[in-house]
């Protein structure tokens, strides 16, 4: 139904005149000279003065019903699911307007700060807006928001603002401020500042009800932590908003150093690598080596710095153990965070990592695998080395050192906790 709607004149005042296609329709009379409201359903109210105050009818194409009774003064708007909101009187308090809200079955005064000409609107969402001395309010169908502007300028903000400053990167042991200058409020000084700290190792905080606040980044240890705090400010008529910052600490990051000879090497690297690409890993070694070997229980990968691009090893895993044919004796460093995680063994031979940055016997870091392990062997120097469980009085290799790799054969599969 296309319908053309508006306030007509008549000898009772007002009247609302609709012409839906065919016909012109007569719907109210003593219209208070405001516009009638239709939405995208066809769905048509307006506001008409009778005995019992201003009213609400409304007209849904075939018949006219009052839908709202309580004393209105200003136009009602509505959305396309017929929901209302208008500024309407308390009959028992002089001047005491407030803003209502008739969802389709219910009506409900949502706040008391309005005026004549606040003119609320409604979305279809069901959320409402008006303006009221020089501030904007929203409500969401729950909470009523109080949103300022200032000198004509439509874009609402919180009064007061905080502003807690950036997020920062630091080490270890390093003496943070945070810095809440780029607070402000729009009318007066910003009054209080009050710093907490809301998660991470606990710091003490220096000057907390200040503009800045200072601590000593703490130690983390290798994995590092972020510290997240929280600034409330708060201007001399009490209201108050409230900004986060977080300080991420770095972890400590340790060089591993593996002396390699000129031959073949038996290696491992015993904290995660930064960056474990094998050309970044064996940077410090470049031109001194001719190749880099894994095995992963089924298939041998080769890197060969000669021919990259025909090669299938392209990283190197702090877990593993990696052969290494040097032309030279050089000096390997690796950068990582020490891990110390567990290895998952297959049946049979397994050419793995020490993940430990300290030396221990072999019973003890084999411990966890008592019982299904037959043999643990490494190279050095030209040499091989072996330890039997089962004999370990004819063994010659007694102790499991950093930077070594190791083949090591187990009757099942398993979990090598060190």
């Amino acid at each position: 139904m296309d319908m053309l709607y508006g306030p007509g004149g008549g000898d009772e005042g007002g009247e609302i005149i609709l012409y839906d296609g065919s016909a012109v329709l007569k719907l109210g009379s003593n219209n208070e000279g405001d516009w009638p409201v239709l939405n995208d359903n066809n769905l048509l109210i307006w506001l008409e003065d009778t005995v019992n105050g201003n009213e609400v009818y409304s007209y849904d194409g075939s018949r006219t019903l009052k839908v709202l009774t309580k004393d209105l003064i200003s136009s009602p708007d509505m959305n396309d699911s017929g929901h209302i909101t208008w500024v309407g009187a308390n009959e028992d308090i002089l001047l005491d307007f407030g803003v209502y809200y008739y969802d389709g079955s219910t009506t409900t005064r949502i706040s008391s700060n309005a005026a004549a000409l606040s003119f609320p609107v409604i979305n279809n969402s069901g959320h409402i807006a008006w303006f009221y001395n020089d501030t904007m309010y929203y409500y969401d169908g729950s909470n009523v928001t109080a949103l300022t502007y200032e000198g004509g300028n439509n874009d609402p903000e919180p009064v007061p603002i905080a502003d807690a400053g950036p997020d920062k990167k630091v080490v270890q042991g390093s003496v943070i401020m945070l810095d809440g200058s780029g607070s402000y409020d729009h009318d007066d000084a910003i009054a209080f500042y009050e710093w907490v700290q809301t998660s991470g190792p606990d710091v003490l905080l220096s000057n907390s009800y200040s503009v800045t606040a200072e601590f000593t980044a703490p130690s983390v240890g290798l994995e590092g932590a972020v510290l997240t705090f929280e600034l409330k400010v708060t201007n001399s008529e009490g209201e108050t908003n409230i900004a986060t910052c977080s300080i991420n600490i770095s972890g400590t990051i340790q060089a591993q150093t593996l002396e390699l000879k000129k031959g073949w090497n038996l290696v491992s690297m015993w904290q995660e690598p930064d960056k474990n690409k094998v050309e970044n890993i064996m940077a410090s070694s470049e031109g001194g080596y001719k190749s880099v070997w894994s095995y992963d229980g089924s298939n041998w990968k080769v890197y060969d710095p000669a021919n990259p691009d025909f090669s299938d090893l392209s990283n190197m895993e702090y877990r593993s153990g990696y052969w290494l044919n040097m032309d030279l004796d050089s000096t390997l460093v690796v950068s990582g965070k020490i891990l110390e995680e567990a290895i998952e063994l297959n049946a049979g031979w397994n050419l793995v990592g020490f993940n430990s940055s300290t030396e221990k016997k072999i019973s003890d870091s084999m411990h966890s695998v008592e019982g299904k392990y037959i043999s643990v062997w490494a190279y050095s120097n030209g040499n091989w080395l072996v330890y039997d469980p089962a004999n370990p009085d004819f063994s010659d290799l007694n102790n499991m050192v950093p930077g070594f790799g190791y083949w090591i054969n187990v009757s099942e599969a398993c979990v090598w906790e060190q």
